[in-house]
């Protein structure tokens, strides 16, 4: 889309457009760097959640072994 600025406005112009294009720039770096960190940690997420299963389970068992004591 073509825009008509008048010659004094140029400079504020540019800069306004250099700043929303940096800022676009990071959006899309920071998202690609957090979604690649997460794909990185999903299988030790996936190891933790699987930990905590098996030991709640094994205290919820434990516990009941205790009542019929």
């Amino acid at each position: 889309m073509l825009e008509i600025i008048h010659p004094g406005q140029v400079e504020k112009y540019n800069r306004e457009m250099e700043e929303k294009s940096a800022l676009i720039i990071q959006k899309h770096w920071r998202g690609y760097r957090e979604r690649k960190n997460f794909r990185q940690q999903r299988p030790s997420l996936t190891e933790y959640k699987a930990a905590v299963t098996l030991q709640r389970a094994d205290f919820y068992s434990y516990d009941k072994n205790i009542d019929h004591l």
